[in-house]
């Protein structure tokens, strides 16, 4: 479970990049995107539309096995990811933490 004492300011922000089509892209800085940043993300999602993603040849199974591996992931960096909302948001830690395990719940689902 996450520290209660944790003081937000005392996070480290690791990356501060757009990360579209499978590669991470310079942004101008970790609040704000540029007019070319949300072009990127939309020509990006506009070919994947277009083709068949490889995430279609994954079996059933195996899709759940990865989001499952992915939810553990938030589970397990909870402390980083809560302070990431707190200091994004502005709400308290406490239900930042309550969003972090609501959304590897929602994976797991």
């Amino acid at each position: 479970m996450t520290d209660k004492n944790i003081k937000v300011s005392d996070i480290e922000i690791k990356y501060t990049q757009i990360f579209i089509n499978s590669k991470w892209h310079k942004a101008t800085n970790v609040e704000e995107g540029t007019k070319a940043d949300i072009d990127k993300a939309v020509e990006a999602a506009k070919k994947a539309s277009e083709i068949k993603s490889i995430w279609c040849n994954y079996q059933p199974a195996e899709r759940g096995n990865l989001l499952r591996k992915f939810a553990n992931l938030f589970r397990r960096d909870v402390d980083y990811l809560s302070k990431l909302a707190t200091l994004n948001g502005g709400e308290i830690i406490n239900n930042s933490v309550g969003e972090v395990f609501a959304s590897a719940a929602c994976l797991d689902y």
